[in-house]
């Protein structure tokens, strides 16, 4: 059987993730990780904020919040290269005023244009009602899709509209 651990602090925060590994049977976990198992590991700020994450491969992801409601996580290439010749990439998430994901940008390489965007509509219930992609495909043509979802009187989903699966 193959299984996983996490470690966390007192606040629950994770501390150390491991990589899967094997346990020799079924129902039962081992006393202790084995050595040598890779692990990835945050870092928090003071407020509780992960500012950092080390993959399970030792290459560093830095999250930044330069405006209080945008995100931006950068790979260690992206970071490490000068901006004219950067190789890496960078996700930005921007939040709206109740904490819910409304726009989320990749940039690849020193583009300071996002190669691609998603944008996710809330109806008043505060379900998603409608997500946007807008960016390019793997043969550099640009591209949209729009998923719409709607639901019952009771906030249950009855509808996914998805172009590339269908209904």
């Amino acid at each position: 059987m193959v299984t996983g651990s996490v470690v966390r602090d007192a606040h629950g925060r994770v501390l150390h993730e491991y990589a899967p590994f094997v346990v020799s049977s079924i129902g039962t976990q081992p006393a202790a990780v084995p050595a040598n198992t890779a692990r990835s590991s945050p870092s928090y700020d003071a407020f509780g904020r992960v500012y950092a994450r080390t993959a399970v491969d030792g290459t560093v992801t830095t999250i930044s919040r330069t405006i209080p409601w945008i995100e931006r996580s950068c790979d260690a290439r992206y970071n490490a290269d000068a901006p004219q010749h950067r190789t890496g990439s960078c996700t930005e998430v921007e939040r709206d005023g109740l904490g819910r994901v409304r726009f989320q940008r990749t940039f690849l390489g020193s583009s300071a244009t996002p190669e691609s965007v998603q944008e996710t509509v809330y109806d008043l219930g505060g379900h998603v009602a409608k997500t946007i992609l807008t960016g390019k495909d793997g043969t550099n043509t640009s591209r949209d899709v729009t998923t719409d979802i709607t639901y019952d009187i009771f906030g249950y989903r009855r509808e996914v509209t998805e172009p590339n699966s269908g209904t």
